[in-house]
């Protein structure tokens, strides 16, 4: 090719000075086209990172400028190059704002924390404060450290994974080959021991084997916080029991219509009292009036005082075995009349009427201390005989039992007790024998005391185990104080002056019922002067009267003046000598 051909193909575009050839081929151009574009992308790095804002859009400004620059200039002259620096200066604008603007808040939803879990229902604030954080957990080491024990008595095992509660942590386990569980269920004791622990329990659930063992350091557990973990979604059940959790931390609540009725008992200590409170403090934070009635009999006359204010209470807090026979009677007369209510509905039970349309509300009858109450002569065994009608029948009436003990001894839990009262909370016993009157099986004697218990659901193989729920000691009189301020039309639905015994003596104006009454009071007198002394059966015998309405002549004598209080299973003392006039 002659010189002049080769310098005509070399000729360079219009425009464009010296020696320049296009940004895409190996020269100074392309060189400094790619290290603009190097730049550029490690601005934008900086900025993205958040490592360097400033330095990032100096970067991204120069290194944009200097490949637009080139690639422009390469191609259109020094004309076009006041288009790219207006895009970059443009560019650069938006990044500064944007960088100086100040970030977007985000604003959270208010919280619901301590709000009803309903419309018309306490606040949850009422029920004390929210816990501490959940700090409890298992040992990193306690997985090797359970292997290591076992290995000690020749059982060869693995474990396969870790569960972990607010008490104890469920350790699963696969055992070498050859190896019987019953074994392992006799070396409890000696599990414990060394692992320095106070107790453990062998559990096969769910097709598989755990080892339960207490946690080093504890968890707190407040109604508070289980109660707020049911704002999404409610318990289950009509009469959901809110017990505390389960033995994983999750909350556990139990339906009160299909256990039907519950036992709670345990050593002293143990945490029963603690866990009626729970279970009471739970169903009024979830239940209006209208919707469930109570009745307390308290022989102790302390643990329920600060209900007395709580407009739920179909009747007085019955102290006396008289007094609380009376509420009995009047609980059995209340199934009877719901019976034929349910009758003329042609419905089998309550709970299949529609909530809106229930004619009476859910009535719980809760014993504080049944011994006090069974072991109180005459009296005791006619609130015996009540209870056991109630607990065989109430049920489809909506009426069940909670009945709790400090003595699970047979003299106190009796055959007919425990058959017609299937659902069970035991907390620490003293002893196996305490934990099998309870849960026809051992193991409550091995729990850790302060609210630690296992749970017998009729229906359910397996025992729950769970921690109940902690109520700070003035949350019933808080609760029951906004409940009659906001409840004050709510009244009870008996009160023994309805049944003749308001009356100091005879008034005009009686209605003849009452004056029947009168009556047969003075009749209980005659008997009580003629003997020198009185009780429940003697009146029973002299007057062909039941024992509910026995006691109740017994109540009115006393309230009167006539015959001294009750002494245990003594006949009672008669302080006047002739009948008043």
């Amino acid at each position: 090719m002659s010189p002049r051909l080769q310098k005509a193909n070399n000729k360079q575009p219009p425009g464009l000075p010296g020696n320049f050839e296009r940004p895409d081929g190996p020269d100074t151009a392309s060189r400094l086209f790619w290290l603009g574009v190097g730049f550029a992308v490690l601005g934008v790095v900086l900025i993205v990172t958040g490592a360097s804002a400033d330095a990032g859009l100096k970067f991204a400004v120069a290194g944009g400028t200097l490949a637009l620059a080139v690639r422009f200039f390469s191609r259109h002259g020094f004309a076009a190059l006041l288009l790219p620096f207006g895009l970059i200066a443009s560019l650069a604008e938006m990044l500064k704002n944007r960088l100086d603007s100040p970030a977007p808040v985000e604003v959270e939803p208010a919280s619901l924390s301590g709000q009803p879990l309903g419309e018309g229902l306490p606040p949850l604030d009422l029920f004390g404060p929210p816990g501490p954080p959940a700090a409890y957990g298992a040992a990193e080491d306690a997985g090797r450290a359970v292997v290591a024990a076992l290995a000690e008595f020749n059982v060869p095992a693995e474990v396969t994974g870790v569960r972990t509660g607010p008490v104890v942590s469920r350790y699963g386990l696969k055992l070498g080959s050859g190896v019987s569980v019953r074994k392992l269920y006799t070396l409890e004791g000696d599990l414990a021991l060394a692992l320095g622990v106070p107790s453990v329990r062998v559990v096969e659930e769910g097709g598989r084997l755990w080892l339960e063992v207490p946690n080093r350091k504890r968890g707190t557990v407040v109604l508070r916080d289980v109660l707020e973990k049911y704002r999404d979604k409610l318990p289950k059940g009509e009469l959901p029991l809110v017990i505390g959790v389960d033995v994983f931390g999750r909350p556990l609540s139990l339906p009160l219509e299909g256990m039907p009725h519950v036992l709670v008992a345990g050593a002293t200590g143990a945490g029963k009292s603690v866990c009626v409170h729970s279970v009471l403090s739970g169903l009024i934070a979830l239940f209006p009036p209208e919707e469930l009635r109570f009745i307390f009999i308290d022989p102790k006359q302390v643990e329920m005082a600060a209900y007395e204010d709580l407009p739920h209470l179909a009747a007085p807090i019955a102290g006396t075995p008289e007094e609380a026979v009376a509420v009995l009677s009047w609980a059995v007369d209340e199934m009877e009349r719901r019976y034929g209510e349910l009758k003329r509905l042609r419905v089998r039970s309550v709970t299949s009427i529609p909530k809106k349309e229930r004619p009476f509300p859910f009535l719980v009858v809760v014993v504080d201390e049944l011994a006090d109450l069974l072991l109180s002569g005459d009296a005791g065994k006619e609130a015996e005989t009540l209870l056991v009608r109630l607990a065989q029948k109430a049920r489809a009436a909506g009426i069940h039992l909670i009945l709790a003990t400090q003595r699970p001894d047979a003299r106190v839990l009796s055959g007919l007790i425990r058959s017609n009262v299937p659902g069970r909370i035991a907390l620490r016993c003293a002893k196996s024998g305490d934990s099998e009157i309870i849960l026809d099986a051992p193991g409550a004697e091995r729990l850790l005391g302060k609210g630690d218990a296992l749970i017998l659901v009729p229906g359910q193989g397996d025992l729950v185990r769970a921690q109940v729920a902690w109520v700070p000691g003035d949350v019933p009189a808080k609760v029951s104080a906004w409940w009659r301020e906001n409840r004050p039309g709510a009244g009870y639905l008996f009160a023994p002056q309805e049944e003749g015994k308001a009356a100091p003596g005879p008034s005009p104006g009686k209605s003849r019922k009452e004056e029947e009454d009168e009556a047969l009071l003075r009749e209980a007198l005659d008997v009580a002067l003629k003997h020198g002394r009185v009780s429940a059966g003697l009146l029973q015998r002299e007057l062909g009267i039941g024992g509910g309405k026995a006691s109740k002549l017994l109540a009115e004598m006393e309230k009167r003046g006539w015959i001294g209080p009750a002494r245990g299973n003594r006949a009672r003392e008669v302080l006047v000598e002739k009948a008043p006039e």
